[in-house]
Formats: C-alpha cells, sequence, structure tokens
C-alpha cells in the first residue's frame, strides 16, 4: 500500500510542475554572454596591429622583384662550397 501511495504523490507533484515549466517561455532559450567592454577594446586592438603588421608584409613584398620573392619564399640557392 505504501508503494502505490508514494507513486500516486510523485504523480500529483510532477504533473503540476512539469506544466509549470513548460509555460515558461524563456526557460530554455539560450543567454549570451556579457561582454566586458575592456575585452572588446582589446580584441579591436590586436586587430588593428595584425592588419598594420599585414599590411607591412605586405608593402615589402610590392617592392621587392619576381626573384626576390622567389629567392626567400621557394627557394634558397645553395652554395657549392656546401655540397663538396
Amino acid at each position: 500500500m505504501e508503494l502505490k501511495e508514494s507513486r500516486f504523490m510523485y504523480w500529483i507533484l510532477a504533473v503540476p510542475f512539469s506544466l509549470v515549466l513548460s509555460c515558461q517561455p524563456a526557460g530554455c532559450n539560450p543567454v549570451p554572454a556579457k561582454v566586458s567592454i575592456s575585452s572588446a577594446v582589446l580584441v579591436k586592438q590586436q586587430d588593428e596591429e595584425a592588419q598594420q603588421q599585414a599590411d607591412a608584409v605586405a608593402a615589402m613584398y610590392q617592392h621587392m622583384g619576381d626573384e626576390e620573392r622567389m629567392r626567400g619564399v621557394v627557394y634558397e640557392p645553395v652554395d657549392e662550397e656546401l655540397i663538396r
């Protein structure tokens, strides 16, 4: 008899509880993380610094000839003395 009473109490409490939770419209919605101003400023500074470095590299390669680019990027000439 005790088992039936505990199951009955379980359902008596579980059904209204589930109905209340299902009526919560924002209960399971994701909440966006709060971004502090300092981290946003830091990211912006890092982006600007990276862009400046990329511009400096692009300017350096712009003034190079094709052979200079190939020597620095793809291959380096081998000294004949090192082979022997």
